[in-house]
């Protein structure tokens, strides 16, 4: 395949007219200083390097992959990013105004330099391989399909800002440019080009790459004859300070391995740590900062909250991480006043009950976190408690997972109560914790005050399904659950979360059904749907077992009913005649 791209290649990198024509105009453009670039940070793979450019450049994720691949077979003494980098420059693709070499020279010329800041981290990555590559010290040649003889006067220096793609062969130059026809040719000779021609996906062209900012002056002049002219150049020594260089850090072989071991979820987010604040305050692509099973002391999480104050960044995940308390205290001391981050995601993180607390008590004072993940926390009756007091001050957040934590029965009436005064939460997660009648209680009776909670997950916890069964008393308490929501009259009512039940429960008695099945008709055709979802669920654990049916039927008979019934059915596949429907609002769903 690499053959067959080489044969086709009919590259015209060394003769782009808008480039050489353009460079001429752009003595005067004020140079990019130091803060443009993020000195000393590690460099990302090519794919990471590309990933912003995915906008300005369609074609590009395809194209890097047929870099890659090219890469892997000759980047000999650079890495397989390096040369991929060096490949994916040399990429000719239609349409070619979209081919990564002509969009990033552009770019490098242009007057306005922030355009440069999704390029970073490619330019990192290219600037790297071309320092590692040695110099060579040689005339080479590039064209152009106009006469610029009068534009380079002999004695005058200039620069070029973008990088230059050379040629040590004229025999090469010459099948790229016309026969005919005005055209100047440029014979360059460099001191530091960069040969690139076992890197590039086309080998045969030789080609001689000049890094961007390099300044030069007119030598010579040459007219061979009336539609040719020759122009001589020579590299100057004195470096232009357009292009800052930048710093690489070397990463021994241990630090590669551990971060492959502790691989980020999004590892954009975390090269979002190490840029400098010129990039931040630019960028317009990254909206979080993701960070997972990292290692966090001090220094790390003073970088974490600077750049938690830039706009874009509204989402922070530290989930998995190791904070040290030192570290911990950094990040709440930002977050009483940070007015940016809306999302915030702590889950799987231990929190001792002294962090938990300064974390709630920073919270209470935030007001722009809205939804705040906490599962998985380890968070006990003592650090339910610390969300209690939040809950009762906080006016802001509306989204709460306390997922697989160990909050009992008095952990779980504190929430409760708070939540009888509090007016901004919606959606309540409570899975996986434990909590007895007391705890059912204070639920129904925040149900009857609290009129904000339209979402609460209580799935899997310990009084509601004790030891994989549903009991009769855990029956009774989820029609008062039930009975509660239904006397809610808001339109999007709670959503209460059960389990299937094997073996069947004992089916509630007569009077029971009749006093949970109670008309509670309504002006209001929503009032009306919840009392048919609530009669429809009593008449699921009551069909087959009235005494009508029971006393006519065998117990073999029985038990085939019993097994055919849509409540045995329900854990397992259901029935093609009544398939299982989306939990709604307002309804008492056994999943």
């Amino acid at each position: 395949m690499g053959e067959l791209i080489h044969s086709v290649a009919r590259s015209i990198r060394f003769v782009d007219d808008a480039a050489v024509a353009k460079e001429t105009k752009l003595g005067s453009i004020e140079e990019i200083g130091k803060d443009d670039d993020h000195d000393e940070t590690y460099l990302v793979s090519i794919e990471e390097a590309v990933e912003p450019l995915e906008l300005l450049l369609p074609e590009i994720k395809s194209k890097t992959a047929l870099a890659k691949q090219h890469a892997k077979m000759y980047h000999n003494s650079l890495s397989l990013d390096e040369s991929s980098s060096l490949a994916l420059y040399s990429m000719e693709w239609e349409p070619h105004a979209e081919c990564l070499y002509v969009v990033l020279n552009a770019t490098l010329r242009s007057e306005n330099r922030t355009n440069l800041t999704p390029w970073y981290l490619y330019l990192k990555l290219i600037i790297t391989a071309l320092s590692r590559l040695p110099s060579v010290h040689m005339t080479v040649y590039r064209g152009i399909q106009l006469d610029l003889s009068k534009s380079y006067p002999k004695g005058s220096t200039f620069t070029w800002w973008s990088f230059s793609s050379c040629t040590a062969s004229v025999d090469v130059l010459q099948s790229f440019m016309n026969t005919i026809g005005v055209r100047t040719l440029f014979a360059i000779e460099c001191l530091s080009g960069k040969d690139i021609q076992h890197h590039s996906l086309y080998p045969n062209e030789q080609e001689i790459l000049l890094n961007a900012g390099v300044r030069f002056q007119v030598t010579a002049h040459f007219q061979p004859s009336n539609d040719l002219h020759i122009i001589q150049l020579k590299q100057l020594e004195q470096p232009s300070s357009r292009i800052h260089p930048l710093t690489v850090v070397p990463r021994t072989a241990t630090e590669r391995a551990e971060e492959q071991r502790m691989k980020i979820e999004d590892p954009r987010a975390y090269n979002i740590l190490q840029f400098r604040e010129e990039f931040c305050r630019q960028c317009t692509w990254y909206s979080s900062i993701q960070l997972r099973e990292k290692t966090l002391d001090e220094e790390h999480m003073k970088i974490v909250v600077k750049k938690m104050k830039y706009p874009k960044f509204n989402k922070v995940s530290l989930s998995s991480c190791k904070i040290t308390l030192e570290g911990i205290q950094v990040f709440v001391d930002d977050l009483r006043s940070n007015t940016i981050v809306e999302e915030l995601d702590l889950s799987s993180i231990k929190l001792q009950p002294s962090a938990l607390q300064c974390i709630m008590e920073a919270l209470s004072k935030n007001t722009a976190v809205k939804k705040l993940d906490m599962s998985s926390c380890e968070i006990g009756d003592d650090g339910a408690v610390y969300v209690a007091q939040f809950l009762l001050i906080n006016a802001t957040l509306a989204d709460l997972d306390l997922r697989f934590n160990k909050i009992d029965d008095m952990g779980l009436q504190k929430i409760f109560s708070a939540l009888c005064e509090n007016t901004s939460l919606k959606i309540l997660n409570l899975r996986w914790n434990k909590f007895n009648v007391s705890g059912v209680n204070s639920l129904v009776q925040m149900l009857k005050v609290n009129y904000t909670l339209t979402v609460l997950d209580l799935k899997d916890c310990g009084y509601m399904q004790s030891y994989g069964y549903t009991t009769r008393s855990s029956w009774n308490d989820i029609f008062r659950i039930e009975e509660a929501f239904n006397e809610r009259k808001v339109p999007d009512s709670i959503c209460y979360t059960g389990k299937s039940v094997i073996p069947l429960p004992e089916a509630p008695s007569q009077a029971t059904s009749q006093k949970y099945s109670r008309d509670h008709s309504a002006s209001d055709d929503q009032h009306s749907k919840r009392k048919t979802r609530r009669t429809s669920l009593l008449s699921r654990y009551t069909r087959s077992r009235s005494p009508s049916s029971s006393n006519d039927q065998s117990p073999s008979r029985r038990e085939t009913d019993r097994r055919s019934s849509p409540r045995y059915s329900q854990s397992r596949t259901p029935s093609p005649k009544t398939p299982q429907q989306t939990p709604t609002s307002r309804a008492c769903v056994m999943q």
